[in-house]
């Protein structure tokens, strides 16, 4: 049997994005309807946002990606949405995450000034606009992120794995759809 040591970043990274996922409304388990895909990437610049819109098409889904400035970091230093279109893929990087009451989580463009927040079906959605109380509400997602990934057990889940940039996907065959990590 082969042992694989496990670092307490990939289950830090990994409860992260659960955890996001979770405050999204999309399920832990793997849903019917399984069309985002939650990752996590010490990545940044043009290089990311082409590797991300790559493997959106490859793995037929949209994209919520976290990026980690290091293996040490506590928390992500920002977020890439990658939604594919008709005719295109949009790759919206140096997105908040935004929480405003009881609302689901969405994340915010000020760029592109856009909001995207996963719909009722399971979808990424996108309106026009930036929410009111921007810097409030993402102080509150981030604090329930961090809160909700901290009450997860520390134990990485089967799926789970790093995929290299260039790499070749491959859906996992688990109950559970766990984080991809790009590196």
């Amino acid at each position: 049997m082969t042992m694989t040591k496990t670092l307490p970043m990939q289950v830090r990274h990994q409860n992260w994005m659960l955890a996001l996922r979770a405050l999204a409304g999309v399920p832990t388990f793997k849903p019917v309807n399984e069309s985002v895909l939650f990752c996590g990437t010490g990545l940044n610049g043009i290089g990311s946002g082409m590797e991300l819109a790559r493997l959106a098409q490859e793995a037929e889904r949209d994209i919520i990606c976290a990026h980690w400035a290091s293996s040490k970091a506590k928390r992500p230093s920002g977020y890439t949405v990658v939604l594919r279109d008709v005719l295109s893929v949009d790759v919206l990087s140096g997105c908040t995450a935004y929480m405003w009451g009881e609302e689901r989580l969405a994340l915010v463009s000020t760029r592109e000034k856009q909001t995207i927040w996963i719909g009722a079906r399971g979808l990424l959605q996108r309106g026009q606009g930036v929410p009111e109380h921007l810097p409030r509400g993402t102080r509150l997602a981030a604090m329930r992120i961090r809160d909700t990934a901290d009450g997860r057990e520390a134990e990485l889940l089967d799926g789970n794995r790093f995929m290299p940039l260039g790499g070749e996907w491959t859906a996992p065959d688990a109950p559970i759809d766990a984080p991809v990590r790009l590196s």
